[in-house]
């Protein structure tokens, strides 16, 4: 098994060169402890901990094997003290150290320079997030080679065994209601829709697209899985490392492989491998590329070609070590036809596909997608089918798309499988209980990508997560404030929480201003102050209107609505679930179902106001792009999209104002009050508290605090 250097070298590995820190706060550790890099957020931490073997030994003992280089050698306790694993590293290598002993085991290496190059590059693409495995299966791997204690099977997660509302369509159907025969045909299926109105899931299996393309619904039930983090791999020359793509991916089966018995409870005959990718959505937003076109379809597609078709060369080659998968003879016909027709999809054959009722979407070279993907897309796909016609398959059924949410704040996501982002923003801890608003990471590096100024750049970003002052604030200021009774010690607080606040009432709450300020200059009752859902600014006379827009202007629009400065033409990039029409998503599974071996998973919150006629279109359109399946879900109050529901406008002066950050050193008639009575050198300066902004009552200074970054999503 050939291996290449791409993201280390012999002498420079990336741990060496990056800054490693203690997850948490000075005040607020994680437990156990956790060594990271400073750039992961306190919730990838804190996701990660569940990997961490809670009883490790802490003095150990290698076990010498002559046929094994020594630095493979397996670990022994030598005593009985135990302790948690306390960094990032200790667990990678863990597992990657057991599974690179277990590839010399096997004749998997041909040489040490080999397995040295398998260790160091797959530790290296976890590392740095571009492979990426839920870390509760971590926590089982390699404690036999790493320890000498008993190896642990995890079973990974399967589909739910009774769906609430399913049907099988056949083809036969389909056409059935295209021709309008068969009463009963079609009485069936308008009974399901019916239905479907008052169910909160519906799923629909396309039972022939399934068997055409050699997959069923039990195809994946129970597989090694591993996600690769398409964002990860962008270049910031605006391109995407297609080579670095197709590594790990390759890094990715191995090590499905030489755990897969760990990895699974039962090994199936068919050998399944789950290889998903993530972050589809932000990728495409950092190349600048619009969810709902072409291009960003064709990319989507090309990538799943690259990944689908370099797992199954790796898997052939596996296969020409050790031996195909036990299914793979009675298949090999039915595999051997799919690979083909992908193939001749990457190349957008119109025609020609073998026993396809349904002709699958393809990769157009006029889609706007870049040249080199498409190329490498087809390049791969030829390889593969040469390969697995020479070897056989290990695996069976290779790659899918499913959202996995526990992998979320490892992959640093806002979307969900193939859906566009959830949104724009995220609040990131800061430490305990405390946030900061924050822009997505793709859409930073999507407004560089598409040449803003330094200055317009702010100015959106302000627009969308919020200037945190509430100075020259409209509707609500420090002024109007200061007129309703608030004292400037107050006003200092309320200006000291508002970065760590997501909604503008949360700074200025009682526990914020302080119970005796509250109780003497505002009158205050105890009944009152003691009251948790309390409204302070309602109290203080302001209107909801009112709140809405200092909220705002406070605490951003989260949206790009009424921001001057972002050009029309390149809106529709920035869009997100909520305002997208709900054929996109379709689209986009559709792009990348014909080249992914099992389903792409797409999950569609429809309105209550979608009635049944317009539901079983939706579906008939899903069927002829060429899905396996679909599920249905109603959609709940929050998360009813903008383009479906009326939307709340606030006043023009509100919507779109002049975006110049206001400057914290302005002359202003309430915060500078002190400097011209020399009053501000007496008394120290107001802090927020974690505890006060989080509406507890008691207050914890945040002095001396040192964090990691984190995201509430």
């Amino acid at each position: 098994m050939y291996l290449e250097r791409l993201f280390t070298t012999g002498a420079l590995l990336p741990w060496n060169a990056m800054h490693f820190v203690t997850a948490g706060s000075k005040d607020a550790v994680l437990n156990p402890p956790l060594q990271v890099p400073a750039t992961w957020s306190l919730e990838a931490a804190q996701s990660f901990q569940e990997a961490l073997c809670l009883a490790a030994p802490t003095t150990r003992r290698v076990v010498e094997e002559n046929t094994i280089p020594s630095w493979l050698w397996q670990h022994r306790a030598n005593g009985h003290a135990m302790a948690p694993e306390r960094s990032v590293m200790d667990v990678l290598n863990r597992v990657v150290g057991a599974a690179t002993y277990r590839g010399w085991q096997q004749g998997f290496w041909p040489d040490e320079a080999t397995a040295s190059v398998f260790y160091d590059e797959t530790r290296a693409a976890m590392l740095t997030g571009r492979l990426v495995i839920d870390p509760r299966i971590l926590k089982t791997l390699g404690l036999d080679w790493a320890y000498g204690q008993a190896a642990v099977t995890t079973k990974t997660a399967a589909p739910s065994a009774s769906l609430p509302q399913t049907l099988i369509v056949q083809n036969e159907t389909i056409d059935a209601l295209l021709r309008e025969e068969q009463p009963a045909t079609r009485e069936k299926w308008q009974s399901f829709f019916e239905k479907s109105l008052s169910h909160t899931t519906s799923t629909l299996a396309f039972a022939d697209t399934m068997a055409q393309w050699g997959s069923g619904p039990s195809a994946s039930t129970e597989a090694p899985s591993a996600t690769l983090n398409l964002l990860a791999f962008r270049q910031d020359d605006g391109g995407i490392d297609a080579t670095g793509l197709r590594h790990a991916t390759k890094l990715a089966v191995l090590l499905c492989e030489l755990f897969y018995n760990e990895m699974v409870v039962t090994v199936s005959a068919e050998r399944p491998l789950a290889i998903n990718m993530g972050n589809l959505a932000a990728m495409l937003m950092s190349l600048a590329l619009p969810y709902d076109s072409a291009s960003a379809r064709g990319t989507a597609a090309s990538l799943a070609a690259i990944v689908t078709a370099t797992a199954a060369s790796t898997s052939a080659r596996i296969a020409q070590k050790v031996g195909s998968c036990a299914a793979f003879a009675g298949d090999r016909e039915t595999t051997l036809r799919a690979m083909s027709n992908r193939l001749r999809a990457t190349f957008n054959e119109k025609t020609d596909y073998d026993r396809l009722a349904v002709l699958p979407q393809t990769i157009r070279i006029d889609s706007g997608a870049d040249l080199v993907l498409i190329a490498t897309a087809r390049y791969a796909s030829e390889e593969a089918l040469h390969l697995v016609r020479q070897h056989g398959l290990r695996h069976l059924h290779l790659t899918t798309i499913t959202p996995v949410p526990s992998l979320a704040s490892l992959l640093d996501s806002a979307s969900v499988g193939v859906m566009p982002e959830t949104a724009l923003v995220c609040d990131y801890a800061l430490g305990e209980e405390l946030f900061e608003r924050r822009a997505r990471p793709a859409l930073r590096i999507a407004l560089e990508e598409l040449g803003y100024a330094p200055e317009d750049q702010k100015a959106i970003l302000d627009h969308i997560t919020g200037y945190r002052t509430l100075k020259a604030a409209p509707a609500i200021s420090l002024t109007t404030l200061s007129d309703r009774g608030l004292p400037d010690e107050a006003l200092e607080r309320i200006e000291a929480a508002l970065p760590f606040v997501s909604q503008l009432r949360l700074a200025v709450t009682p526990w914020v201003i302080g119970l005796d300020l509250c109780r003497i200059n505002l009158g205050l009752s105890e009944q009152e102050l003691q009251n948790p859902a309390f409204d302070m600014l309602h109290h203080l006379g302001f209107s909801t209107q009112e709140i809405k827009i200092a909220n705002a202007f406070c605490c951003g629009h989260n949206t790009l609505d009424g921001v001057s400065e972002l050009k029309e033409e390149h809106r529709t990039l920035f869009e997100t679930v909520k305002t997208i029409p709900l054929d996109a998503p379709l689209a986009m599974a559709a792009a990348m179902q014909s080249f992914i071996t099992d389903d792409v998973t797409l999950t569609l919150a429809l309105p209550a106001t979608l009635d049944a006629k317009a539901r079983a279109s939706l579906v008939l359109r899903a069927w002829e792009l060429g899905l396996k399946s679909l599920k249905l879900t109603q959609q709940t109050s929050a998360t009813v999209p903008l383009h479906q529901a009326k939307r709340a406008t606030l006043p023009t002066a509100a919507r779109v104002m002049k975006r110049k950050t206001p400057s914290l050193s302005a002359t202003h008639p309430v915060l500078n009050r002190k400097k011209q009575t020399g009053e501000s050198a007496a008394k120290p300066k107001a802090k927020a508290t974690a505890r006060a902004v989080s509406l507890h009552r008691k207050a914890a200074p945040l002095t001396g605090k040192t964090t990691l970054p984190s995201k509430r999503g």
